[in-house]
Formats: structure tokens, C-alpha cells, sequence
């Protein structure tokens, strides 16, 4: 009886192991090096590449390895078998990661539960291009290379097209400018839209199939007029845990093309603007996503931190091209994140982010002077203030705190009063206040604080400009007065309540005037003011 219990106990136990083995080999064949890069390519229109993969079952939870992920955009080595592939160019690489880990449950995948214990990704880049044309007869179009990298492949045709080296010139002549938006056209098989010079000159061209030809791909038009179908969370096929889901030292570099038309058609304005985040490090903990209660549960923990630079050059009619620094700085936040559209189930992540931005901090900013309205720097003039070359923006001599709402397309809103010091002023931004750099637009009602010791140089000013204008010192000591009023605080400082509003690049700025005509004034209040200014003697 013995032996048979033993038997019985011998066969579970290799049977048990035969399933373990057996199920590790079929695991192992799905994240097996070439199946996910075949799973790639079918699904995205790129060529992939994963140096190595490895998969460990027996540990709680199971491991997975990804080294060497990189991804670029499709071209002719898509056919050819993995070991007979050329190297990839790495200037041609839009996402890299060199280290994903990713720590899951099987238990709960077979219960159709995505518990993630860890997924932590080392070492990622990201890098795009965005063409924009707006404004002439035709709607808003835009086209960017992650969009063309993760398009299906049943988007796209490939056509045949000589070489012929005039047409070559000419299209890469055509593609610095509005064609090159037209045209979406991928590397290695479509002309890439990140040097059209270099393709002139024979760098960066697309290979040939043949001696007088090269395959092309791209957009079907008819896929690429529709609308694509929104991710939405219903598309999960199980629900959604993460213990912690995070990103280490991160680089994502994203450069937009612009293109104004006039109401002819032709180009009023170029504008080309870099966005770099460097060194950036984020960390999701606790997600929780249910695609059937959004409302209960579609939300995550975020911690971040890395450097952020902001550059743009404007190019319009026969004005010399101008170049901006609008931001650069360090920052570090906490907050959550609600990933979907509770009531559409859409994906639309909606960030509350407590942030802080360091001290030393570059805000770019053009001078007041150059801002205000032209009745409002008229007032100025009038009393003689002289904001000089007072700007929104320089280098933060203290950090910055601020409560922001960030929504998807760029928009953020502020959510509570946020001060930005500078050398010799201060700025607060008002609760409301709003910014989307992706439409290069806000609304921003701020109060600028000036230092004591400007705030006296420009308050002198005013008195000798008033009193040479009006008629003698008495009464510039009454204007002296009267502005002391109405716009300094107890500090000694003046203060100037606006609203900045239009474009970022080149802002609107409403002066709220408290004083308002000089005349007007002194000719109603300056008996008064005199009379004061006699007792006090």
C-alpha cells in the first residue's frame, strides 16, 4: 500500500513538474526574442530590434527580461529573416530602452487580472518630429514620426519610384518647407524629414531596390483621412493593478515644425520649437484600473523628477529670425493620475501635480514694454513710469512652488497663487491662470511686484517727469503721491496688476489701471493731495 501511495505521490510529482516545464516552454516561446519582434512589426508600422529576452518562472512573481529594445521606422530589412538583417542606423532610432523588467503574478493572469508587482524600464529614449500646417484654405493638418511609427501597416503602400537625381533635389528642396508636411514620408523606403539638405547632398537617402528605383511607403488615403478609433478602457481585456510601474533616467526629445498660411495659401510664419526632457525619472505606485467602475477605480500615485528645456525660433516675412530660450529648469512633483475618461471610458490622462522648480531656474519672457498694449504703455507714459527692461520670466532666485492641473494636448491650469522671484521683481501667477504650449496660447491674470530699490528709481522718474510736464515741483511731488497710492504696497513696492493673454510666443498684456488719466486726476484730486502733503510739513 505504501509503495502505491508512493507511486501515486512520484507520478503527481513528475506530472507536476512535466506541466511546469511544459508551461514554462510555451511562456518562454511568447516572449522568445524573434516572436516579439515579429509581434512588433505586425502590429506598428516599424522595424524592431531586442537584443535579448529572458524569462524565470521559478520565482514568485515571474520575471521577465527585455534588453536592447529599439524601434525605427519601416524599412526594406522588414522582409528579410533576423540574422540577415543590416545594423540599424542609430540616428535613425525613435524609442530605445536598454533594461525592461517586468515582475507579474500567473495566478492572476489566469483569474484575468494584470497584477503587476514591478515593471521598471532603464535607460529610455524617445524622439519625434511633428509637421503642422495651419491656417490658408485647408483644415489643420499634421503628421508626426511616432504617429507614422505606430500606425498599422495596412495604413501604408509601397510604391516604386525612379530615381531620378533632379526630382531628388527637388523634393528634398520642396520638403524643408510645406511639402516635406504633405508628403509623411518614412527613411528607408520614404524620404525622412529630419534633413532635406543631407538627402540633396546624397546623406540620409533611401535605399534602393534597384539601381534606378526605390520603394517608397506611404499613407493609403483613405486610412489617412479617416478618424482613428480613441483607446478606450473597455479595450483592457482583464482588469488593471500595478504595485509600481516606473522609468528611469529618461530622455525624450520632441520637435514640432510649424507652418501659418495666410488666406492665399502662401507661408506667413514658420515656427520651429524643441522640447527636451533630460534625466527624468518617474514612478506610478498603486494603479488601479477597472474598465467597468472608471468611477471607483482609474487612478495612480506619480512621483517625478528631471530637467526640462524649452527653445523655439520664429521665422516671419522678411523680419530676422527670432530665437527664444521660453524655459529651462529642474523640477520635482507629487500627485495622481486618473489615466481614463471616467464617463467615456476614453483614454485622457488628467494629472494633479504639487511641483517645485528650482532655484536658478531660466523662464523666458519678453520685456513689458514690448507686451503692453499700446493705450496702456501710453498711460504709463503719461505719469512717467519707465518699466525699462522689466520681462515676465529671467533667472528664479528662490524655488517655486505650484498646485497645476495638466490635461492631454498640454494644457495646464494653475491651481492655486504661485510666486516666481526674480532679481529685482517678483511675479505670482493667480489662481486660474492657464497655459497650453502645444497651441502656443494662455490666459494669465499676475500681479508683478517690483523691488524697493527699483520701485524708487522709477517713482523718482515719475515725479520730475510729471512736475517738468505739469508745471513745477509741487506738483510732481502730487503725482509722486498719488502713484505711491494707488500702486505701491507697504514694502515699498510697486505693484502692477495685468493679464497676459494670446499667444506664448508673443504675449498680450492688459495693464489694470488704477490711476488712471494724469491730468484727470490731478485736476480732481491734487487740491486734496497738496493739502495733505502741507499738514504733513
Amino acid at each position: 500500500m505504501k509503495k502505491k501511495v508512493l507511486r501515486i505521490i512520484l507520478v503527481l510529482l513528475v506530472a507536476g513538474a512535466g506541466g511546469l516545464f511544459g508551461l514554462q516552454f510555451w511562456l518562454r516561446g511568447q516572449v522568445e526574442r524573434s516572436r516579439l519582434i515579429a509581434e512588433m512589426e505586425k502590429g506598428w508600422n516599424c522595424r524592431a530590434d531586442i537584443e535579448s529576452t529572458s524569462l524565470n518562472l521559478f520565482c514568485s512573481p515571474a520575471i521577465v527580461e527585455i534588453r536592447g529594445l529599439r524601434l525605427v521606422p519601416w524599412d526594406e530589412e522588414v522582409a528579410k529573416p533576423l540574422n540577415s538583417r543590416a545594423e540599424i542606423d542609430p540616428a535613425r532610432v525613435l524609442l530605445s530602452a536598454d533594461k525592461i523588467d517586468l515582475a507579474v503574478s500567473l495566478g492572476d493572469l489566469i483569474h484575468r487580472r494584470a497584477v503587476i508587482q514591478r515593471l521598471h524600464v532603464q535607460n529610455f529614449n524617445l524622439r519625434d518630429e511633428e509637421d503642422v500646417v495651419v491656417g490658408g484654405k485647408e483644415k489643420e493638418s499634421h503628421e508626426s514620426l511616432l504617429d507614422l511609427l505606430f500606425s498599422r501597416p495596412d495604413d501604408f503602400e509601397d510604391v516604386e519610384v525612379e530615381l531620378v537625381p533632379s526630382k531628388l533635389k527637388e523634393t528634398a528642396s520642396a520638403s524643408a518647407g510645406l511639402n516635406r508636411v504633405r508628403m509623411s514620408l518614412f527613411h528607408g523606403g520614404v524620404l525622412a524629414p529630419a534633413s532635406a539638405a543631407g538627402i540633396a547632398a546624397g546623406q540620409d537617402s533611401p535605399k534602393a531596390s534597384s539601381e534606378h528605383s526605390v520603394t517608397k511607403r506611404k499613407r493609403k488615403r483613405a486610412r489617412r483621412d479617416r478618424e482613428r478609433k480613441p483607446f478606450k478602457a473597455s479595450d483592457l481585456i482583464m482588469a488593471l493593478t500595478a504595485e509600481e510601474v516606473s522609468v528611469g533616467n529618461a530622455h525624450i526629445d520632441l520637435f514640432e515644425r510649424r507652418t501659418v498660411l495666410d488666406k492665399d495659401g502662401g507661408i506667413a510664419e514658420r515656427r520651429e520649437r524643441r522640447t527636451v526632457f533630460d534625466r527624468v525619472s518617474v514612478v506610478l505606485t498603486d494603479l488601479d484600473v477597472a474598465p467597468e467602475d472608471l468611477a471607483r477605480h482609474n487612478r495612480c500615485s506619480l512621483q517625478l523628477e528631471g530637467s526640462i528645456s524649452l527653445n523655439q525660433k520664429i521665422m516671419a516675412g522678411d523680419e530676422p529670425p527670432l530665437s527664444q530660450t521660453l524655459a529651462r529648469f529642474e523640477v520635482t512633483g507629487s500627485g495622481f493620475v486618473r489615466p481614463f475618461n471616467a464617463e467615456s471610458g476614453v483614454w485622457d490622462p488628467d494629472f494633479t501635480i504639487k511641483a517645485r522648480v528650482g532655484k536658478g531656474a531660466v523662464l523666458g519672457g519678453v520685456p513689458l514694454k514690448e507686451a503692453l498694449r499700446k493705450k496702456d504703455m501710453k498711460k504709463l507714459g503719461e505719469w512717467g513710469i519707465d518699466l525699462g527692461d522689466v520681462a515676465l520670466g529671467g533667472v528664479l532666485g528662490e524655488d517655486a512652488t505650484a498646485d497645476v492641473h495638466y490635461f492631454r494636448g498640454g494644457k495646464l491650469i494653475v491651481k492655486s497663487d504661485t510666486r516666481l522671484v526674480f532679481p529685482d521683481y517678483e511675479v505670482t501667477l493667480r489662481d486660474g491662470s492657464w497655459f497650453n504650449t502645444h497651441e502656443d496660447l494662455h490666459r494669465a491674470t499676475c500681479i508683478l511686484l517690483i523691488g524697493p530699490d527699483l520701485s524708487r528709481r522709477v517713482l523718482s522718474q515719475a515725479k520730475v517727469h510729471v512736475a517738468k510736464k505739469y508745471g513745477g515741483d509741487i506738483v510732481g511731488l502730487a503725482a509722486e503721491a498719488a502713484v505711491q497710492a494707488a500702486l505701491m504696497d507697504k514694502l515699498g513696492r510697486l505693484e502692477y496688476k495685468f493679464i497676459s493673454k494670446g499667444r506664448l510666443s508673443k504675449p498680450t498684456q492688459e495693464w489694470d489701471n488704477p490711476i488712471g488719466d494724469v491730468a484727470e486726476f490731478l485736476k480732481q484730486n491734487g487740491a486734496a493731495i497738496l493739502e495733505s502733503l502741507f499738514n504733513k510739513k
